[in-house]
């Protein structure tokens, strides 16, 4: 395992401003995420789960701190950049599937050739992408010829489609019964061992924390200790109260103590901010 991770992020922040209320959404996130490597960040919705999915996706950019995608600093890229590092590097696969409802699934799978340089061959990869995923047999139907699990398959064979060194799913299972969940679990969990795909999940379902190696809590803008985690990955029903209790102590004791370090990290200081995360779970 390289010292840098495929993705390497150095005291990332996100401020939002509403008014004359400052909304620290992250605050001091540093953390490696490795090539191969299948995680899912949890949390409680309002956490900033999301915020951090977004950014680590190159969907935002950070109000400070550092982040580096396959070696590319791209805190500091401008849109145009971030659009062409998301078509190159990574796949996005949605709680809501995110299809274009009177387009075929072959379709839907080519959406993302149309912005990207690897267009040749791109109806065969489409194809080979929907055989990837069992709907071999249905690249000619349209969404609503198919059931929510055979939706999210197409979702992930377009995320397959250009080859990305990441997968990002947000809730790929929230829309889904839990047989469907389990069988798209299962197929995010089978891209990894089999292609390598490093997998990162956003989820408050614990049900998803218990099936992946490595679980990154996120609670209030900020990286859960390593005892939140191992509860996280221990509770069939996460008692979110229980570990917002923890949170808090440390919370509390960075405000007694504002110049401690407090897992490895420096604290934020002590002024009353309100959490209202601007994400949308």
């Amino acid at each position: 395992m390289s010292e840098i991770g495929v993705i390497h992020t150095e005291h990332i922040k996100k401020y939002y401003i509403m008014g004359d209320v400052e909304v620290r959404a992250l605050n001091d996130i540093t953390l490696d995420i490795y090539k191969g490597e299948l995680a899912a960040i949890m949390g409680p919705s309002g956490s900033g789960k999301s915020t951090l999915m977004n950014i680590l996706g190159c969907l935002d950019r950070p109000t400070g701190g550092i982040y580096k995608l396959g070696g590319e600093l791209v805190s500091e890229m401008n849109d145009s950049q971030l659009a062409d590092v998301r078509n190159r590097k990574i796949g996005f696969v949605f709680q809501s599937f995110n299809l274009l409802p009177r387009s075929t699934a072959l379709e839907n799978v080519l959406l993302p050739t149309l912005y990207s340089k690897k267009r040749a061959n791109a109806k065969q990869r489409a194809i080979n992408a929907l055989e990837m995923v069992g709907l071999g047999a249905r690249v000619n139907h349209k969404p609503k010829e198919m059931s929510g699990g055979q939706q999210q398959r197409v979702a992930i064979a377009r995320a397959l489609i250009n080859d990305p060194e990441i997968i990002m799913a947000d809730e790929p299972t929230g829309n889904l019964d839990s047989k469907s969940g389990k069988e798209i679990m299962e197929l995010l969990i089978r891209l990894n061992k089999e292609q390598g795909k490093t997998i990162i999940l956003v989820t408050h379902d614990p049900k998803i924390g218990k099936q992946v190696p490595r679980v990154i809590s996120v609670f209030d803008g900020m990286l859960g200790s390593e005892e939140e985690q191992k509860e996280l990955k221990r509770w069939t029903d996460v008692n979110y109260s229980k570990l917002d209790g923890l949170a808090g102590d440390k919370a509390a004791l960075a405000d007694d103590h504002p110049d401690k370090i407090l897992d490895g990290k420096e604290t934020p200081d002590n002024q009353a901010v309100k959490m209202e995360e601007k994400e949308a779970e």
